[in-house]
């Protein structure tokens, strides 16, 4: 049965309004409604976990030239969903004859973009030992985008996040000192059973997902084009957040916009963490932060 013109300008309605706060599942009845050819994203932030891609997400939705994903923010395909074919993630993405391109200004309506690129955000797509290398064989031509934060303030806000979740029912120095067995031949088993889970890989990943040297070269081996990968800092984003927004437009191809509001997505460090525990992931990862600094030719955290 065809959909009736009333259907799909109420659809489209409810796409403008509530493009940004959408559900997985209210977004794939809502792209029933929505027909038409729909492209594939052009870029894509890839992780990592508590570094701000929220925040990215939300002020790269803000620029005339990108439209929003029907879903909220992840739809996570290259990692949990992968079973579920190319249609049904290209269903997240809005027909390529809707131009509209999120909670625009009145004085950005005023005239179309000559071109407009859509992406997604999905955190635990750098950290995944698949990943990269689907990404890469179905989105030859995607540009990905890499948010890292110092490492151990990083694990420090991913342990309060999974503690306020109801996760962790450890002590950050408990989870930090058992972080191995708890992880132990979990990333192979995702290898060995491509479309298994592992919970534990997920959200006990405190340490090893600050290995940013490791994950960062597995994405550029899968890609094969170091230049389609931009990395962006947490701390560079906050505190100088027009010259990295404008950074990452340079990196897309779009024109130069300066941000109307830069109002950060979470509060990802909810209380100070322990020195003594962060100097112990901190240490952890000495290696892998040498490593990383001649991977990108310059220190990152000091």
């Amino acid at each position: 049965m065809a959909v009736s013109t009333k259907r799909r300008s109420s659809a489209k309605h409810l796409y403008e309004r509530r493009t940004r706060t959408l559900s997985m599942r209210a977004a794939q009845q809502l792209s029933e409604y929505l027909p038409g050819p729909r492209s594939l994203p052009d870029y894509i932030i890839v992780g990592e976990k508590r570094c701000g891609t929220t925040s990215l997400h939300r002020y790269l939705l803000q620029h005339p030239q990108i439209r929003s994903p029907l879903t909220a923010k992840s739809t996570h395909f290259f990692d949990i969903n992968f079973d579920k074919g190319l249609d049904w993630y290209r269903s997240f993405f809005v027909p390529d004859h809707i131009s509209w391109t999120g909670k625009a200004p009145r004085a950005r309506r005023r005239h179309e973009p000559t071109k407009t690129i859509v992406g997604e955000t999905s955190p635990y797509y750098l950290f995944h030992p698949l990943a990269a290398e689907r990404i890469a064989r179905l989105l030859p031509d995607v540009k990905l985008i890499v948010m890292l934060r110092e490492p151990g303030i990083r694990a420090w806000s991913h342990f309060r996040y999974e503690t306020a979740k109801g996760n962790e029912h450890l002590s950050f120095e408990e989870a930090i000192a058992t972080e191995s067995a708890r992880l132990a031949g979990a990333e192979q088993g995702l290898i060995d059973n491509p479309h298994s889970v592992n919970d534990a890989h997920r959200a006990f990943s405190y340490v090893a997902r600050g290995r940013y040297a490791q994950t960062l070269r597995r994405l550029h081996v899968a890609v094969g084009d170091p230049s389609r990968v931009h990395v962006v800092t947490s701390e560079d984003l906050f505190m100088k957040p027009h010259q990295s927004l404008n950074a990452v437009h340079e990196f897309l191809e779009i024109d130069g916009y300066k941000t109307p509001l830069l109002t950060p997505g979470r509060q990802n460090i909810p209380s100070e963490a322990p020195p003594v525990d962060l100097r112990s992931v901190r240490e952890l990862l000495t290696l892998d932060q040498a490593q990383l600094a001649k991977l990108l030719d310059r220190e990152v955290w000091q």
